[in-house]
């Protein structure tokens, strides 16, 4: 830790005390969420490790402003002091907390806000603040999905992108799940609309049920679902997906006084796949799985390394 950071140790020393005085733990409920500018609602937890914020397709929070350079600020993790310090990384506009421009490392508190230009702002919140339950809001107006209110395609393509760079620079697995519901037009045809929406509705929320917070699901199209598993590698996705598959068998899905049983089909890869370099070949790689399920029977799983 440089000089700067080390002039303003009673100041992360109060950010931890905090931290400890909530209850709250540092890698379960700190979050830097865009409170201003593109990207409205976005959250990212912090780990315990080094976040880059910017707007290149590289960064853990990217923020697709003109005026944010690409690689435009550093959230450090301090482990010694057990907290986070921020630090410009030589960006056009600089870096603000608070509305003073920074130099060096500048630890962070909780509320600090931290201006990227002049439309882009982020914060750094606990999950218990009113602000966090906002960008939760906000971001289920922008990036969710309007009938099952899981993510939409906008945001996985988007949150795919940086998930991929991240486990490339942190040299971590990252895996993902194609998920299609089986005859589904079976339902539209059989009963109605209002039916099927229904059916998407609760299988959405089965599925999310199922997965880690820190994953993410999202509609790619129709009654096709995605997710992202984080930190993932394809084995241990397959166990995610074990699950998904005999919670949908378990479950009686129903609206009105009909009740449907379902099965579905799943692909999964993993960037530590044959062939699978970026995220447009991690997708291609999961719908040819998903694909093959369906054409080997439905209500299976299929490996994209197996295909």
């Amino acid at each position: 830790m440089d000089d700067k950071a080390h002039s303003k140790d009673v100041t992360i020393r109060h950010m931890t005390r905090d931290l400890l005085e909530t209850g709250d733990t540092l890698e379960l409920s700190v979050y830097l969420i865009v409170m201003a500018g593109p990207g409205l609602g976005q959250m990212l937890p912090l780990k315990e490790r080094d976040v880059v914020i910017g707007r290149g397709d590289d960064c853990d929070l990217q923020i697709m402003d003109g005026g944010v350079s690409r690689q435009h600020a550093r959230v450090r993790w301090i482990k010694q002091a057990r907290a986070y310090v921020v630090e410009d990384m030589g960006s056009s506009n600089g870096t603000r907390v608070n509305g003073e421009k920074i130099e060096g490392a500048r630890p962070l508190e909780r509320g600090d806000k931290l201006q990227l230009s002049p439309d882009s702002v982020v914060r750094v919140s606990f999950g218990d603040e009113p602000e966090t339950h906002y960008a939760s809001r906000m971001s289920r107006v922008a990036l969710r999905d309007g009938l099952t209110g899981v993510f939409n395609r906008r945001y996985f393509d988007d949150r795919l992108a940086a998930e991929v760079a991240f486990a490339r620079r942190h040299r971590c697995p990252l895996a993902l799940l194609f998920i299609d519901i089986d005859h589904f037009k079976r339902i539209n045809d059989s009963h109605d609309h209002l039916c099927g929406d229904a059916v998407l509705r609760q299988f959405a929320q089965l599925i999310a049920g199922i997965i880690r917070a820190e994953d993410v699901i999202a509609r790619y199209g129709g009654e096709e679902f995605a997710v992202i598993c984080r930190e993932t590698s394809e084995a241990n996705a397959m166990v995610v997906a074990v699950r998904i598959m005999e919670a949908v068998r378990g479950r009686r899905f129903t609206h009105d006084d009909i009740g449907l049983s379902l099965t579905a089909s799943i692909g999964v890869a993993a960037m530590d796949g044959p062939g699978i370099q970026d995220g447009g070949q991690l997708v291609a790689a999961a719908d040819r799985a998903m694909l093959a399920a369906k054409q080997g029977g439905r209500d299976r799983i299929v490996r994209a390394s197996r295909v």
